[in-house]
């Protein structure tokens, strides 16, 4: 049993399931879940307990987080689907678990921050060359595939995988402008040309989750220069470029053209309410539509959580029967938070996803605020912490990027 706790004790035994859980985000999510428990685990099965408790308590970043599961837990108590309830709670074990795991971890010191985004940002440029080597191989067929809505395989949910594939270009860019290299002082250049390639990359892969994302992120970076170079003609050229790269992108990228003029299609087609139930453009419409019908019906506690997903079927069968019984649920975070628990639950919810960007002058910080970027452009358009990966990938980088902030400012 001691040398058990030795091995949990131990200044890399977090990092080590840090890297795992990665590794399942990425790919698995069989190994995300065993990663993610077992992080937990290790900081509760552990002698030290009391004081990682103690530590979770005195980090207002981190408690912001944790929050968040027990916000959901009371949006339980009016719902009458308790089943579903439940199934959302454990959708939710990582705002609970990784919180606390991660107020355990040891040695949360910029050289360990940059080893584990390295790591992530090597692991995503390998899985986009894969997946551009796929598509390669399967040209003509993929190509057609993205006139009927469909995508390049990845190895994971594509809307999730492009979500990282953002973030990847946020960490490369930062750690190349960082000068940070493992081994040899030209990994910084590498590291920008990676990311490059992860630029054109999420264009041909064409997700609009993952393009708006970027195109945010964007913005922010343009911006920040700025601020920072004081030349708005430096900011003006980037902009041209943008705007003429992303013109060019959809003339010469098939797949991009092919999913652009997909959603004009869609669109059209769910205005005439026709032909509707295979496109998935409009079941993103049709749920929105019915998460602001449930809101306007049950503005201040909302449905409760367990219900939304009745309540969303309800108004689909009503208003569009070729909609009903696919499990749709409003697809906008603030929306789907908004039906679920009401006025006061979008207030909770708020405060603690966004308290952290205000936390020990995180703001500062600009891979923190890329970071945030990602999170909230994500909820606009997605259910993003309503699926095992998006709610890992959330709440894993910002508790990561929290206790890194404690650090820096523990060290100023």
């Amino acid at each position: 049993m001691s040398h058990f706790f030795n091995i949990i004790n131990h200044r890399w035994f977090g990092w080590f399931i840090c890297v795992i859980i990665l590794v399942g985000m990425l790919t698995s999510k069989f190994l995300l879940g065993m990663g993610t428990v077992l992080f937990g685990a290790a900081a509760l099965v552990n002698p030290k307990v009391g004081q990682h408790f103690k530590n979770l308590f005195n980090q207002k970043g981190l408690m912001a987080v944790w929050s968040v599961f027990f916000m959901c837990l009371l949006a339980g108590l009016w719902s009458e689907d308790t089943a579903y309830w439940l199934d959302r709670m454990r959708m939710k074990m990582p705002f609970l678990a990784l919180p606390f795991a991660f107020a355990s971890l040891q040695n949360v010191n910029t050289k360990n921050y940059y080893r584990l985004l390295n790591f992530f940002f090597w692991a995503v440029a390998l899985l986009s060359l894969l997946a551009l080597v796929r598509y390669g191989l399967d040209y003509e067929n993929i190509n057609q595939d993205y006139g009927a809505g469909k995508v390049i395989p990845t190895t994971v949910h594509h809307i999730r995988f492009s979500l990282m594939v953002v973030l990847a270009i946020a960490v490369g860019y930062f750690l190349s402008g960082k000068k940070y290299f493992e081994k040899f002082s030209w990994e910084p250049r590498l590291q920008l040309l990676v990311t490059i390639f992860l630029i054109v990359f999420l264009h041909i892969l064409a997700v609009r989750s993952g393009l708006l994302a970027f195109y945010g992120l964007m913005f922010y970076l343009v911006i920040n220069e700025v601020v920072k170079r004081k030349k708005i003609g430096w900011a003006l050229l980037i902009g041209g470029v943008l705007t003429l790269g992303a013109g060019l992108s959809y003339r010469q990228i098939p797949t991009l053209k092919k999913k652009i003029d997909y959603t004009f299609y869609s669109i059209d087609l769910f205005q005439k309410k026709e032909s509707i139930r295979e496109l998935s453009d409009s079941r993103r419409l049709g749920s929105i539509l019915a998460g602001w019908e449930i809101f306007r019906t049950h503005p201040w506690l909302g449905v409760g959580l367990g219900d939304i997903k009745n309540e969303t079927n309800a108004y689909l069968a009503a208003h569009y029967p070729d909609l009903t019984d696919l499990g749709l649920m409003p697809h906008n975070q603030y929306l789907f938070i908004l039906a679920a628990c009401g006025i006061f639950g979008l207030l909770w919810f708020l405060a603690a996803t966004l308290y952290p960007f205000f936390y020990k002058h995180a703001w500062r910080n600009q891979l923190f605020v890329s970071m945030q970027i990602i999170f909230i452009l994500s909820f606009l358009v997605e259910h993003t912490v309503e699926t095992q990966v998006g709610t890992a990938f959330v709440v894993f980088f910002l508790c990561l990027a929290i206790r890194h902030q404690d650090f820096l400012e523990g060290e100023g």
